[in-house]
């Protein structure tokens, strides 16, 4: 599960890691940033039309209670074990900008 912020407003404070680049769904590079000793991804950024936010695994977040997600993406594949919380908006794969721009302002009211 990954949280997303604007890329200039997340930093990495201390540590190292390593990146993995692949391309994405759309074609576009996918860089994922992870642990060198342990493998644990720890961020990521991708090269389509949102470059300007950043993921960032919400277990690197040590507090419980991180706000719960307001989409969930590529619930394609997604394990039949998990539910997600009330009023989260579910997609299949990844959603469009405009899809992304309205849960960004859910997001702030």
């Amino acid at each position: 599960m990954g949280a997303y912020f604007p890329k200039d407003n997340v930093q990495v404070v201390s540590g190292t890691f390593n990146t993995f680049v692949r391309p994405g769904d759309s074609g576009a590079k996918l860089s994922i940033y992870f642990c060198p000793t342990c493998g644990s991804s720890i961020f990521w950024e991708a090269g389509y039309s949102r470059s300007d936010v950043r993921g960032v695994a919400v277990g690197c977040f040590a507090d419980p209670s991180f706000p719960r997600p307001q989409i969930a993406i590529y619930t394609e594949n997604q394990h039949s074990w998990v539910t997600l919380p009330a009023g989260t908006m579910p997609f299949t794969r990844e959603p469009t900008d405009e899809v992304l721009a309205l849960a960004d302002e859910r997001g702030r009211s």
